[in-house]
């Protein structure tokens, strides 16, 4: 026999004559379980089960990757001087991250003049220029004398001023020797 109400299951043993003259209660419908009725357990899902869910360590873990990936995207951008606008997906992103340029403009001369020595002397006399609406911190230069075999020579030159107003401009100099006769480019940007 099974209760209809818990479920459970058991087995009678009677003697002959009383099963023929036993007649069953009444079911009373109104008549609440003497035990509570727990509910089924809800059915798996298979899709659940085939698919492993990852840890909180894991995923902490991979959005510390993306993040850095991102990151070093950013950097390479800023380094290269790629435009992070004209990149699919990720351009608006990076761009945000990328340091703004600051609104210096650079100028200058260079005359070589041969020595007693036979050697050459490189003179660079330039002028940096604040042409923003607020005061800056003008970055060190970095001064590039190339050839035709490619960079001969890097040097920097600091900064001569430690704050340049809005359109305010500074001038510097800088000199060098000892470089090869056909190294003739001289190229000025600001220092990374």
């Amino acid at each position: 026999m099974r209760c209809a109400a818990c479920d459970h299951r058991w087995t009678l043993e009677a003697d002959d004559e009383l099963v023929a003259t036993a007649v069953a209660p009444p079911v009373v419908a109104s008549q609440p379980p003497t035990e509570p009725i727990e509910p089924p357990p809800p059915a798996p899902d298979v899709a659940d089960d085939d698919a492993p869910t990852p840890s909180p360590v894991l995923r902490t873990v991979i959005a510390i990757v993306i993040g850095g990936a991102l990151m070093v995207a950013a950097g390479a951008l800023w380094v290269a001087r790629i435009d992070p606008n004209q990149l699919p997906l990720v351009g608006d992103q990076i761009a945000a991250l990328a340091p703004r340029p600051l609104p210096l403009k650079v100028s200058f001369t260079a005359r070589t003049t041969a020595l007693d020595s036979g050697d050459r002397l490189l003179e660079i006399n330039g002028n940096v220029r604040n042409t923003g609406s607020a005061a800056v911190s003008p970055p060190d230069l970095e001064a590039r004398l190339a050839g035709p075999g490619g960079t001969v020579r890097r040097w920097r030159i600091a900064s001569p001023v430690a704050s340049l107003g809005p359109g305010a401009s500074v001038k510097f100099t800088s000199t060098s020797t000892g470089f090869p006769a056909d190294a003739t480019l001289v190229g000025i940007r600001p220092a990374r």
